[in-house]
């Protein structure tokens, strides 16, 4: 049994990426249709408006205007929830526009900004502990998304929106890292038969982890989108190119800016960048850094054949 589900998983991930593709055309065909069809509705606009962390005072206007008009404001969270864009919405709104939202949704959004902090430090405070135990055992990892990419991106991980824990390390270390997590207690997603292992390296980019009694998710990445996408980061020179930040008191590497910003154009594009908060980050990264060597940074979309993914991301 647990043969045939690695064998359907390899498929799923390498022999057949008719599966994949299909989902992509049916994703983008949705998109497609609903710009013919419809304009932005104000709850899509105002939510627009809000993903971000700089208001002009132009911006501060509408923003005013639109939350004091009658908003479906249970359609405004869903559309928030759905984008990953809870905690900036009610940072924006509380500071340009108050005394505009009605006091039980704006308490709706306070709570649920607070739970996403919460959530937010614990996670934060689990990464920490599997990035020092990866480097005790000298595995070379990097954050993918998540807490420290936060930090990084947003000066404050409680204004990003995660559920789970991406890690990426070298396709050689997978399997002593796998061991590492299941002596914490975690749980793989697909249990690997040994002669497997290989093809599901060759054939994969992800295995998932789960902690079923601190109900975290970890993502062991060795490649950032499967195989047929073309992108093949050098994992160990990403590691050695890495810089540190400091992530609750500890000091963690994490990927330098202009690998940062094609990691998240690749993952954006991977995902059809069907969430908001995913073009907010790669533009704050962007303002955040104005020292970007766009000449490296090009330069290497162009070796790894990501060049088109970069322009559709920064686009």
């Amino acid at each position: 049994k647990s043969e045939k589900k690695i064998d359907d998983l390899v498929i799923a991930q390498g022999d057949d990426d008719s599966a994949w593709e299909k989902s992509v055309r049916v994703r983008w065909s949705k998109s497609e249709a609903a710009l013919k069809t419809t304009s932005m509705s104000p709850e899509a606009e105002l939510l627009a408006h809000c993903a971000r962390l700089e208001i002009d005072p132009d911006r501060a206007e509408r923003i005013h205007m639109l939350a004091g008009s009658s908003l479906n404001w249970t359609q405004l969270l869903a559309l928030a929830q759905r984008h990953a864009l809870i905690p900036l919405l009610f940072f924006q709104l509380n500071r340009v526009a108050s005394e505009q939202v009605p006091a039980d949704q704006l308490k709706q959004l306070r709570d649920r900004s607070q739970s996403n902090a919460a959530l937010n430090v614990l996670l934060t405070g689990e990464m920490v502990r599997l990035l020092k135990l990866f480097e005790r055992n000298q595995i070379p990892a990097v954050p993918y998304k998540g807490p420290a990419i936060g930090v990084g991106i947003y000066g404050n991980s409680a204004l990003r929106q995660f559920a789970d824990l991406d890690i990426l390390v070298p396709d050689t270390a997978v399997w002593r890292a796998t061991e590492l997590l299941i002596k914490l207690g975690y749980q793989a997603h697909f249990t690997i038969p040994a002669r497997k292992q290989s093809s599901f390296i060759r054939l994969g980019y992800v295995r998932l982890f789960k902690h079923d009694a601190e109900g975290t998710t970890v993502e062991l990445h060795w490649r950032l989108a499967p195989r047929f996408f073309g992108a093949s980061f050098d994992t160990r020179a990403l590691w050695k190119s890495s810089r540190r930040i400091k992530l609750q008191g500890a000091s963690v590497r994490v990927p330098v800016v202009e690998d940062l910003i094609l990691m998240l154009c690749i993952h954006g594009a991977k995902d059809c960048w069907e969430k908001l908060e995913w073009v907010c980050g790669l533009a704050e990264l962007i303002r955040s850094e104005p020292e970007v060597d766009w000449d490296q940074l090009l330069e290497h979309a162009k070796k790894i054949r990501c060049s088109t993914i970069l322009y559709l991301g920064l686009v």
